[in-house]
């Protein structure tokens, strides 16, 4: 095997899987038959993309969704329960927005502000 040797075709993909395990495995190896079915299938990147999206976009709803309605609303004003009715059709920039932080890209300096928010302890301020 020369190094750093790409191998595409699945007879090459075989032999070199019995020669490697030959190396490393205690047991010795013996050679896969000619017709035997490479487990292995080739996903497309968009299909993965679009799993992973759609996985992903599930998730963020069960979050959403899992947020008391009566919460306190954020320094926007809004609560969990806009969130919630206005799903349809806010989904795709809230995914959005969840994606892009995943993916480290840089936020607004707004979206990290800080509010202090002082709630007196008596009934009556």
């Amino acid at each position: 095997m020369d190094n750093q040797q790409e191998i595409t075709d699945s007879a090459q993909i075989k032999e070199s899987t019995v020669y490697f395990e030959s190396l490393l495995c205690d047991i010795p190896a013996t050679s896969l038959p000619h017709d035997f079915p490479f487990p292995f299938s080739q996903i497309h990147q968009d299909v993965l993309l679009k799993s992973l999206l759609t996985t992903l976009q599930e998730d963020i709803k069960e979050v959403v969704f899992s947020i008391n309605k009566v919460s306190v609303a954020g320094p926007d004003g809004l609560s969990s329960a806009f969130f919630q009715a206005c799903w349809n059709t806010i989904a795709e920039d809230i995914s959005t927005a969840v994606m892009d932080f995943f993916r480290g890209t840089l936020m607004p300096r707004s979206f990290t502000a800080t509010s202090i928010i002082l709630i007196p302890k008596n009934d009556s301020p």
